[in-house]
């Protein structure tokens, strides 16, 4: 029951070994890339540290940058420092990112 397979055009073969990688590269930068669109420069954060009573919404309106939703602020605040809203601890340092 083994079969060989034999390539019968090493061109064609080749494209599509590279064509499938491309493929493969490409989703998993879009899959990871996709929240990343406000670059990666330390410059544009400020550093936080959560007192009691903080939460991430507040903070988000009081640093974040004006012009946008303060739902999608607090998201990438989230993304930025793999937290959780309801994960915030006092003496906590966290990153949000700066008016623009």
């Amino acid at each position: 029951m083994n079969r060989r397979y034999q390539i019968t055009s090493p061109i064609r073969f080749v494209a599509f070994l590279l064509i499938a990688m491309l493929l493969v590269i490409s989703a998993t930068i879009i899959v990871n890339g996709s929240d990343r669109g406000y670059g990666s420069d330390e410059s544009t954060y400020t550093e936080i540290r959560i007192q009691s009573g903080d939460t991430l919404w507040d903070l988000a309106k009081e640093y974040g940058p004006s012009d946008e939703d303060v739902r999608k602020v607090v998201k990438r605040i989230c993304n930025i420092n793999g937290i959780v809203p309801e994960g915030l601890m006092p003496g906590q340092k966290i990153k949000i990112p700066n008016q623009l």
